[in-house]
């Protein structure tokens, strides 16, 4: 007898259902490589890195030893040119000579305790390599008084730290252009990892 309820028909199906297709394969990008990967150092092993620091370091000894023979020199000059004597260059070059080996230790020591012969990140610049020569001057003047050197003038010590501080202040600054240029043709890159917040990074 009808209940009132309406009929419902379930349908079965008596064919098996074709294959789920696979989903479309997303697009693949073209290779990029890691974009981690910095790009060929011809510099970038430990051996040749320490072979560069090596070659920094000395080519910097040289130059400033270089640029205090040509401040103490160009002193004795300009002294000898104020008092209307004659320029003997070989007097001079002489009387100079039995100062460098002293002075130029002592100025090698005193930069690098201030680490002027660091990393070109870590190297100090102008404002310390005039501290440290002044520093050089105070020590070559005190070391003279005590050995009871001659001076015919005292300020032959000020005028040799100024052109010092000039002839060594314009080498280092050649060093510093042609050696960056060098390093960024031989594909030698600096990184540097800024760690903090937002603000104490901007």
């Amino acid at each position: 007898a009808p209940s009132g309820r309406p009929k419902y028909h379930q349908a079965m199906a008596t064919k098996p259902a074709p294959p789920a297709e696979p989903p479309a394969a997303a697009a693949t990008p073209p290779a990029l490589g890691d974009i981690r990967a910095g790009r060929p150092q011809v510099f970038g092993s430990p051996v040749k890195t320490l072979l560069r620091r090596s070659g920094s370091i000395l080519s910097l000894i040289v130059l400033d030893l270089c640029g205090l023979i040509l401040g103490i020199y160009s002193a004795l000059v300009l002294r000898a040119l104020t008092y209307g004597e004659d320029v003997l260059w070989g007097a001079i070059w002489r009387a100079e000579t039995s100062w460098i080996p002293f002075l130029g230790l002592v100025m090698v020591l005193v930069f690098w305790r201030a680490g002027l012969y660091a990393e070109r990140e870590r190297r100090g610049g102008g404002g310390r390599v005039v501290a440290s020569l002044i520093l050089v001057g105070i020590v070559g003047l005190a070391f003279g008084i005590a050995t009871n050197r001659e001076f015919g003038t005292y300020g032959l010590a000020p005028t040799a730290i100024v052109l010092t501080i000039v002839f060594v202040g314009l080498l280092r600054a050649s060093y510093d252009v042609i050696t960056a240029d060098l390093l960024s043709f031989a594909g030698v890159r600096r990184h540097a990892i800024l760690v903090g917040d937002r603000d104490r990074i901007e």
